[in-house]
């Protein structure tokens, strides 16, 4: 056993050196093959992704539309004119509502 109060030999060919990694080219090479591989899956999960869901709601709304005469046609438009107001109006409705609790709580009624 070395006696603790002499101080570690150090050796003066690696003194002040910042030691050096092991790494081989083969380590190397698999991880850069490794991330490249992560990079192109990203890219092709979200190209597929963005494409079926695209393919997905055209055919579906074709498909809703094509099988309806023209009177059909025209009273699905109005309808879905009709929903869309009434869904803006209860917007605005439950808007004002928070708005007026708010204004309460403000002024301590």
């Amino acid at each position: 056993m070395s006696d603790p109060q002499r101080p570690k030999k150090r050796n003066l060919s690696t003194y002040g050196k910042q030691p050096t990694p092991d790494f081989d080219m083969v380590s190397i090479l698999f991880g850069s093959l490794g991330i490249l591989a992560g990079i192109v899956f990203v890219i092709g999960f979200f190209w597929y992704a963005a494409h079926t869901e695209n393919q997905t709601s055209s055919n579906a709304s074709r498909s809703k539309y094509d099988s309806m005469s023209q009177e059909e046609l025209t009273r699905a438009r109005e309808q879905e004119k009709q929903d869309g107001a009434n869904v803006l109006r209860q917007i605005d409705e439950h808007r004002e509502n928070t708005l007026w609790k708010e204004e309460k709580k403000r002024r301590g009624y």
